[in-house]
């Protein structure tokens, strides 16, 4: 296990490896020396704090956008009365369109049969059976079944 302190060479020999990496990369308008990463000097607790208060600011905005919610005013009511009153009045015209087609087709058809009356093959009844309809079940169990002779 290595400790947590770094020599005094260690950090030269990193230095010098940033700066030739530096001359690799650096443009004419940058500095010659590269420049420094910034150093962290809070305790691990601090960090950790304010990870945390950034990430609740975060969850806190995001709660407060759905959060926005607004009543509808008196100019939107007015218009989503209108909308309802209007969609209310076209189902009352359909209801009594397809009433009047009713009638008028019933009245057609009363016509006709006053004019040709109804023929036999039209009267003719179905004969009643007087014997309920044997089950399918006891139909198969019966053909399953043998009695004794």
């Amino acid at each position: 296990m290595s400790s947590g302190f770094v020599s005094s060479d260690e950090l030269e020999e990193q230095r010098k490896k940033r700066q030739e990496e530096w001359e690799k990369v650096r443009k004419p308008d940058d500095p010659v020396e590269a420049p420094e990463p910034e150093v962290c000097n809070k305790s691990l607790y601090e960090q950790l704090r304010d990870n945390r208060e950034a990430k609740q600011a975060e969850i806190d905005e995001a709660k407060k956008f759905k959060n926005m919610i607004r009543g509808i005013d008196e100019d939107e009511s007015d218009f989503l009365a209108r909308v309802s009153e209007l969609k209310s009045e076209e189902l009352r015209k359909a209801r009594r369109e397809e009433e009047e087609a009713i009638k008028e087709a019933a009245l057609v058809r009363s016509r006709q049969n006053l004019i040709e009356p109804p023929t036999i093959s039209q009267l003719k009844v179905l004969p009643k059976n007087d014997k309920p309809p044997k089950s399918k079940q006891a139909a198969i169990l019966s053909s399953a079944i043998k009695r004794k002779s």
